[in-house]
Formats: C-alpha cells, structure tokens, sequence
C-alpha cells in the first residue's frame, strides 16, 4: 500500500494544478481558498481473483477525495477536472473502476461556506 500512497501522491502533485491539496495527516490554511481538494487513503482490500481461491488476489485500493469549492459552478468544473485527468491517464498499475459520491453538503467555516463533494476513487490492480 505505501507504494501505491507515494505513487499516488506524486502523481497529484504533479499533475493537479486546479487547486491547492489537502493531504490527511497535514494542515491546510483555508483562509483566502475559493476551492481546494482532500485526499485521504483506506486500507486496501484482497479478494479472490478466482472461484477456487487459488491464492490470486485482485487488490482494491480505495483513496478518499474530497472537493471543496464556494460556488455549486466551481465544484462541478473540479469534478469534471478530476474525472478528466484520472480518465487519461493511469497511475502505476492502478486502473480506476469507478468514482463513487458518498455524500454532498455545505461545509460552514468561519472564513465561508463551502460546497463539497465526497467522493471513493476505487482502483483495482
């Protein structure tokens, strides 16, 4: 897992250019911030590649994003940014199955109010 983190996160800082990324585990100041974007990595997990267990595994990595804007319009253009730039290209040997929205809200600071959307980027390799 933690080659894919390292992978992942230089790929990211690479290649996002839309707004400032919020990495869990470190600060982020807000203040000043029309948009930014959260990543967070969960546990990978291993099932059965086959019906007979033969001891081949499809890993499932999936990494926690969250997309922070103060306008509905700034969101949906970094969700389509997103999606555009994970469509084009592959990071390492993950390939992306599927981006999934858990949730959306409004997320009230005392700098402003933020739309946000949280989203599962599942991988499989």
């Amino acid at each position: 897992m933690k080659q894919y983190k390292i992978e992942f996160s230089t790929f990211f800082n690479d290649m996002w250019t839309t707004t400032p990324i919020h990495w869990s585990g470190h600060d982020l100041d807000i203040n000043g911030l029309d948009s930014w974007i959260f990543f967070k990595f969960n546990q990978s997990t291993a099932t059965p590649k086959s019906i007979s267990n033969n001891g081949i595994y499809n890993e499932e990595v999936v990494v926690d994003c969250i997309l922070y804007a103060n306008s509905e319009l700034l969101l949906a253009d970094m969700y389509d940014k997103l999606r555009e730039m994970l469509g084009e290209n592959q990071i390492s040997d993950l390939v992306l199955t599927s981006i999934d929205v858990d949730n959306s809200s409004i997320l009230k600071t005392t700098v402003g109010d933020f739309n946000y959307l949280d989203l599962s980027l599942v991988f499989k390799h």
